[in-house]
C-alpha cells in the first residue's frame, strides 16, 4: 500500500509512505506506486502512529 501526500505527526513536509507486510517499509517526499500497489490519496490528512501495530489517518473538519 502507498500513501501519498500525508502530513506526518511531527514532520515539516508532506510525505509518501509504502506499507509492507503491516510495516513502515518507506518515507519519502515522493515514491512511485508500483505495478498492482493500493494507493490512498491523503492530501490534506494527518498521518499518526500510536504503536508499531495501530495507525491512522484523520481528516480535519
Amino acid at each position: 500500500m502507498l500513501i501519498k501526500n500525508v502530513h506526518i505527526q511531527n514532520a515539516e513536509a508532506r510525505q509518501d509512505v509504502r506499507i509492507e507486510d503491516g510495516k513502515f517499509a518507506e518515507i519519502a517526499p515522493k515514491l512511485e506506486s508500483r505495478d498492482g500497489e493500493q494507493v490512498i490519496d491523503a492530501t490534506d490528512k494527518l498521518l499518526c502512529h500510536h504503536s508499531l501495530i495501530h495507525m491512522f489517518i484523520w481528516t480535519p473538519q
